[in-house]
């Protein structure tokens, strides 16, 4: 099972990660998508997806309640974040 639509990047998990990533493991759930909805939260799910390789991937993107953050510099660094591995 895969999980492919996980909000890791929500405050609530910042110091549970590691946990609910070995929870998940051992439920059989052998890999998650991660969810950036905004710049912080698609840098966010980058940082995690570089620490938990080959089980954690990540999408990068603005959601359409943050299309009012959109401008040049969003573009840019969405545009930087996808030349990234592991997105």
């Amino acid at each position: 099972m895969f999980d492919i639509s996980v909000n890791l990047t929500n405050k609530q998990f910042k110091k549970d990660i590691h946990n609910v990533i070995n929870r998940a493991i051992k439920n059989n759930i052998n890999g998650m998508l991660l969810i950036g909805c905004n710049i912080t939260d698609s840098f966010n799910a980058y940082k995690i997806t570089k620490k938990y390789k080959n089980y954690c991937w990540a999408t990068v993107g603005i959601h359409p309640h943050y299309a009012n953050l959109w401008n040049n510099y969003t573009f840019h660094k969405l545009e930087t974040l996808l030349k990234k591995k592991l997105l």
